[in-house]
């Protein structure tokens, strides 16, 4: 049997280490979109962590471009 889950419903709601959810950055879900489409074209990669948590490596620049300050600017 196959499960399936639309990545539209998770990766708005993805936080960092930050508590920031990429719907905070971006609450037209554009951002999100352009996650999803970078997925789906093999440019991210996923993995599952050891506490069972997907995570993704956003590029820094892909975030700055929707407004997020460079790493340095966080807190």
């Amino acid at each position: 049997m196959r499960f399936t889950l639309n990545l539209m419903n998770i990766v708005p709601k993805m936080g960092d280490e930050y508590d920031t959810e990429i719907q905070d950055i971006d609450s037209t879900n554009e951002l999100a979109w352009e996650i999803v489409k970078m997925l789906l074209r093999g440019e991210l990669e996923f993995e599952v962590d050891e506490d069972g948590f997907l995570a993704l490596d956003v590029p820094d620049w892909l975030l700055e471009e929707y407004g997020y300050p460079p790493e340095e600017g966080r807190s």
